[in-house]
């Protein structure tokens, strides 16, 4: 079995990695003596950063970048392709995705939604307790005070150290919460 000492985690080292394991397979059903060593050829890297540019370097004297890399990236990733028909339908579905700016692959989970709709809500809270906190400092005039509503507690309510719960102040008639045991 062979390490990956030493070599990138890219597609090409598994490719290569991988023809050099079925033919060791083959030599050993043979009965033929063990191939050398895996070596890995560097065949060079590619990747797009965005749409119609892409950075390419082949080797250690070639780099590009621009629209003629991305070209190359196109071509270098349907050439690896298996089949015609794998290769036409990923040249079409590019193309649509190109000339129309939609990606399929873009998807929204009901995972996503709910995450999503949490972060809302959270941050809303904040806000408003943002809020709450600087009215409750500022300084109200004298002899302008409001008189409590009925039915809400009087008293201000203190964040528990545990939970970020706000639990009443001594003498206060509202209900305490209870922090959960860990």
């Amino acid at each position: 079995m062979m390490a990956l000492k030493n070599l990138p985690g890219v597609a090409q080292v598994a490719m290569q990695g991988g023809k050099y394991a079925a033919g060791q397979i083959v030599r050993r059903l043979r009965g033929e003596p063990p191939a050398p060593p895996f070596k890995y050829f560097d065949k060079g890297s590619m990747a797009t950063i965005s749409r119609f540019h892409a950075v390419a370097s082949i080797g250690t004297k070639i780099r590009m970048a621009g629209f003629f890399a991305w070209i190359m990236w196109l071509v270098v990733h349907v050439m690896y392709l298996v089949g015609f028909k794998n290769r036409f339908t990923t040249v079409i579905h590019w193309a649509v995705s190109f000339i129309f700016r939609g990606r399929s692959q873009r998807t929204t989970t009901r995972q996503q939604i709910v995450a999503r709709t949490l972060m809302a809500r959270l941050s809303a809270a904040e806000e408003a307790l943002k809020d709450a906190e600087q009215t409750e400092l500022t300084p109200e005039p004298s002899g302008s005070r409001p008189e409590p509503v009925e039915g809400r507690a009087s008293k201000r309510r203190a964040p528990n150290s545990q939970t970020g719960d706000r639990t009443d102040q001594p003498g206060n008639t509202a209900s305490i919460k209870q922090a959960p045991e860990s």
